[in-house]
C-alpha cells in the first residue's frame, strides 16, 4: 500500500508551551552535550513506483521548547501526503498531524523571539502539472492550519492573485522573499518580489533592481547582507561574482558605493580558474590575495565564516588546482588573508559558527568510501580540539551526503542546537550543560 509504513496517525500532548531554557541561551554555537537529547525514528514510505520501503525526506526548524519537522516521501518514489510535527526538548512529541499534501517547507522565526506560527508550503497537484505550493500558517501549540498567505495577502491590501514562486527566492531567519515563478525574464512592470516578515507576517510588495531588467531570474542571485538588507549580487560577467550591485536600504533600490559597502565585511573566495585565495570587500575589490593556495575542488564543504576567520577547504600543494596533491583544512584571518592554522588531510565540515567547528578528524572524510567520522569540535581562531569531551568515535554521527543526498542525510545549525538527519533517523543536539537526558521518540 502506497504512504508512511506505520501510517500517520495524529495525536496533540495537553501541554502546549513547553520551554526548558531561555531560548536566547541556546543562540550561539559552541560545545555541544555528549549525546544528543532527542533521537526521533521517522515512518519509512513506499509509493506505487517504488514498492520497498525507503527513508523519507525530512525539513527541520527549531522552535521554542524543540523542533518542527515536515517529514515526506522520498524522491525515490513520490506519493502525496504528508506529516508534520513538533519534538519537545525532553523528548515528548507535541503534537502530529497528517496531511494529504506533501508538506515542501517550513519557515519559523528565531526561537528566541517566541513565535507561536510557522509557514509551511503544502504542494498541491494540479491536472498532474508541475505542483505549485499552497502557503499555510500553523500553530506551534498544537499544528492546527490558523491562516492560508493568499488571505493574509487580502487582509493586507496585496493582491491575493500576484503570482509567486513555489519556493522563496531568498530566506533568512527573519523574513522570506519569493519571486515570480518559471524561469521568468525579469520585467518590472509586471514582475514584483514580495516579503514577508516571520516575526509579523506583514507583506510587502518590492519592485525589482534596475540591474535585473531583462535578465533570466534564475541567473539572478539575492541575499540577506550582513546588515540585513535585501541584496542583489554580481554574477561575474556584468559586474564582479558575489559582488553587491544593488541594496534594498531605507524603502528602496539603491546602488550608492557608500550603502553597498557598508552591507557586509571583508569575504573569502577562490580566485578565477580556482587559482589563489582572495580577500575581497562588498564592491568585489580586492582586499588581499593569497596565491599558495588554490580550489581543491571536492564535493561538499568548501568555505564558511566564523567570526574574524573563514575555515576553508584548500589546496596546499600547488596553484594549479588540477595538479593539487595536498588538501587541507585550514583557518583564514578574514580580514587580512594571514593562515593562522592548517589541519591535514581531506576533512569534513558540519557545523561552522561562532568560534567553533565541527569537523571530522583526518584519514576518513571520503565520499567515496563512505566513511566521516570520528568527529571533534575546534576552536576556529587555533584549530585546536576544545576539550576531551568534544569528540565523537561513531562515523555517522554527523554524516553528510551530497549530489542529491541532502534530503535524506545531512547535518545543519540553528545557533546551539543542531540537526542531524541520517535516514529514517534525526538527532537534535543542544548545547552543553543544559542538563537534558537523552531520549528516544517514534513517529508514526
Amino acid at each position: 500500500m502506497e504512504g508512511f509504513d506505520p501510517p500517520c496517525v495524529e495525536s496533540t500532548n495537553s501541554r502546549s508551551h513547553y520551554r526548558f531554557a531561555d531560548e536566547s541561551a541556546l543562540d550561539t554555537f559552541g560545545p555541544l552535550a555528549t549525546e544528543p537529547a532527542v533521537r526521533v525514528t521517522l515512518p519509512l514510505g513506499r509509493s506505487t513506483e517504488v514498492p520497498e520501503l525507503q527513508a523519507p525526506g525530512v525539513n527541520v526548524a527549531r522552535i521554542p521548547g524543540g523542533a518542527l519537522l515536515a517529514v515526506v516521501a522520498s524522491s525515490y518514489g513520490h506519493f502525496d501526503g504528508g506529516i508534520l510535527t513538533a519534538v519537545d526538548a525532553d523528548g515528548e512529541s507535541r503534537w502530529v498531524r497528517c496531511f494529504a499534501d506533501r508538506v515542501d517547507g517550513v519557515f519559523v522565526a528565531p526561537a528566541a523571539s517566541a513565535p507561536t506560527t510557522a509557514l509551511v508550503g503544502f504542494a498541491i497537484s494540479q491536472d498532474d502539472a508541475v505542483p505549485v505550493s499552497g502557503w499555510r500558517i500553523v500553530s506551534l501549540d498544537d499544528g492546527a492550519v490558523v491562516g492560508e498567505l493568499r488571505d493574509l495577502f487580502a487582509a493586507q491590501g496585496v493582491d491575493p492573485t500576484i503570482p509567486i514562486s513555489v519556493f522563496p527566492l531568498v530566506t533568512s531567519r527573519e523574513s522570506v522573499v519569493f519571486g515570480p515563478p518559471g524561469e521568468t525574464v525579469v520585467d518590472p512592470v509586471r514582475d514584483h518580489l514580495v516579503r514577508l516578515d516571520l516575526h509579523t507576517f506583514k507583506v510587502e510588495v518590492l519592485l525589482f533592481p534596475t540591474q535585473s531588467t531583462g535578465g533570466d531570474l534564475f541567473r539572478q542571485r539575492f541575499e540577506f547582507a550582513d546588515s540585513g538588507d535585501l541584496v542583489l549580487l554580481g554574477d561575474g560577467l556584468v559586474a564582479a561574482a558575489n559582488s553587491v550591485v544593488s541594496a534594498y536600504h531605507g524603502g528602496r533600490w539603491t546602488q550608492a558605493p557608500s550603502v553597498l559597502r557598508r552591507t557586509r565585511g571583508t569575504r573569502v573566495d577562490f580566485g578565477n580558474d580556482g587559482r589563489g585565495l582572495v580577500g575581497f570587500d562588498a564592491l568585489g575589490q580586492q582586499v588581499w590575495r593569497d596565491d599558495t593556495v588554490s580550489d581543491p575542488r571536492l564535493e561538499g564543504f568548501r568555505m564558511a565564516a566564523s567570526g574574524p576567520v573563514t575555515v576553508i577547504a584548500g589546496c596546499f600543494s600547488s596553484p594549479a588546482p588540477d595538479e593539487c596533491m595536498q588538501r587541507d583544512l585550514a583557518g583564514v584571518d578574514t580580514d587580512t588573508g594571514a593562515i593562522l592554522w592548517q589541519l591535514p588531510g581531506m576533512r569534513q565540515v558540519a557545523a561552522v559558527g561562532d568560534g567553533f567547528a565541527l569537523i571530522s578528524e583526518a584519514g576518513a572524510a571520503a565520499y567515496g568510501d563512505g566513511t566521516q567520522g570520528p568527529w571533534m569540535l575546534i576552536d576556529t581562531s587555533t584549530g585546536e580540539l576544545v576539550d576531551s569531551t568534544q569528540q565523537w568515535l561513531e562515523p555517522d554521527t554527523f554524516r553528510q551526503e551530497c549530489c542529491g543526498g541532502g534530503d535524506f542525510v545531512w547535518v545543519g545549525h540553528d545557533g546551539g542546537v543542531v540537526i542531524a538527519v541520517n535516514g529514517e533517523h534525526v538527532a537534535v543536539w543542544y548545547p552543553q550543560g543544559e542538563g537534558l537526558t537523552a531520549r528516544e521518540v517514534t513517529i508514526a
